[in-house]
């Protein structure tokens, strides 16, 4: 898993092949990316809504790790 976080975005990208894909046949790799990010004002700034946006695009992108069914290869 790898996480990009600027001031008022958050990314998170993580090797995701489908349960129903070959990973060795395809073309390019899998992968799932999760973007949030705060429109208009916020009352949180700086390195706390950093690691707010972080915190929160981790545990989404672990949910749909698992509803996707996620396989690594």
């Amino acid at each position: 898993m790898e996480t990009l976080t600027l001031d008022r975005l958050a990314s998170v990208y993580v090797a995701c092949t489908p349960p129903d894909a070959n990973a060795d046949d395809a073309l390019q790799r899998y992968a799932l990316i999760t973007e949030v990010r705060v429109v208009g004002g916020s009352r949180v700034h700086g390195n706390d809504l950093r690691k707010a946006l972080t915190d929160f695009a981790v545990q989404l992108t672990d949910h749909a790790y698992k509803v996707g069914k996620c396989r690594t290869r």
